[in-house]
């Protein structure tokens, strides 16, 4: 279905009917309030389940799903510029698409289940060896990413993900394009402070757009001695003469906080940190919850909670990283005392 909603909005592009752009609006919102996890997939067993009703385990989010949940978000971003698609991406991008794919082996994981384990070894077992859809769509939807990580808003040049590299955009229209490359030094989301470098074809007078993260407080950009904070729409402007060299130094806060899983029958939490959802990991519990030499990855955090009445510290890893070696893993957990209690 999600496919087929991709050709609609694909076909909108060719044929303005509102109807079909209409359409594909309604789905999103329906999907995006009723029916989406918190890592950014959609779907259990393939199937759209009932309303505000996310089954856990097994069979959560199947990879072609996820990728083209971001293909439509996508679509929908570019042709309506709404802050809410772009929270969407960073959503999946960070959680759901790179959870699939083996940082060991390459392997793709056919579903992610947010209780459980992950396979990573394709999906039909008849096959030698055994692969499915999913282990060309993943890998797909990884290589979409620059292309939802900045761009140009409303003729602008626009930082939407924060991911470390250099960002080379044109702006502007007709005779009156420009470049620019906006350099992401830092190690965000391991981080919460970076730089980004500015380097303008020539000196210039333009605006640079940011967005701003729907989960982000105390969110500020600070260019000399001057301080920027959000606007109300979240898309913060920093409008000035730049040169060669400039830089923007951001810092977005990363404190743990705790989100509901969604799910109007259970009352389960999960642990999330600035963008990435959070995950226990069995095969890096221990007293001290050191990762161990076989473990891809060095970002780990803890937290200390009241669990069924009793305090004890979470050693938790990101949801992309967790069951990497095929154990067993857990994003939600019940019985957790809320934070401001």
């Amino acid at each position: 279905m999600l496919s087929n909603l991709v050709g609609l909005i694909e076909l909108y592009r060719v044929d303005s009917d509102q109807r079909y752009l209409i359409a594909c609006i309604n789905a999103w919102n329906d999907i995006s309030t009723r029916r989406l996890y918190i890592t950014g997939t959609t779907s259990y067993f393939e199937q759209f389940n009932q309303d505000d009703r996310l089954p856990p385990g097994l069979a959560v989010g199947e990879g072609c799903v996820t990728v083209t949940w971001l293909q439509l978000t996508h679509h929908l971003f570019q042709l309506t510029g709404e802050v809410q698609y772009a929270d969407e991406l960073e959503r999946t991008i960070y959680n759901a698409l790179p959870a699939a794919q083996s940082p060991l082996t390459g392997e793709v994981s056919y579903f992610s289940p947010l209780l459980g384990h992950k396979d990573f070894n394709g999906q039909d077992v008849k096959l030698h060896p055994p692969i499915s859809c999913c282990s060309s769509s993943i890998p797909r939807g990884l290589a979409l990413i620059p292309f939802f990580a900045s761009g140009t808003l409303n003729d602008k040049p626009a930082l939407l993900q924060y991911i470390p590299g250099t960002h080379a955009l044109v702006y502007g229209r007709g005779d009156e394009q420009k470049s620019v490359s906006l350099h992401i030094h830092g190690d965000y989301p391991h981080t919460s402070e970076f730089e980004i470098e500015v380097e303008p074809e020539q000196d210039s007078y333009f605006a640079i757009i940011l967005r701003v993260p729907v989960w982000a407080t105390n969110f500020r950009a600070i260019v000399g001695d001057r301080t920027y904070l959000p606007a109300s729409n979240r898309l913060l402007e920093i409008e000035r003469d730049w040169s060669k060299g400039d830089k923007v130094r951001v810092s977005i806060p990363l404190e743990i906080r705790q989100v509901p899983d969604g799910d109007k029958t259970t009352q389960s939490i999960a642990f999330v940190r600035g963008p990435q959802v959070l995950a226990t990991d069995t095969a890096i519990e221990s007293d001290d919850g050191a990762l161990g030499s076989d473990w891809w990855g060095d970002a780990i955090y803890s937290s200390v909670v009241v669990q069924h009445g009793v305090e004890k510290t979470l050693h938790l890893v990101t949801f992309a990283d967790a069951g990497q070696n095929k154990e067993d893993y857990a994003v939600l957990h019940d019985g957790i005392q809320p934070q401001d209690e």
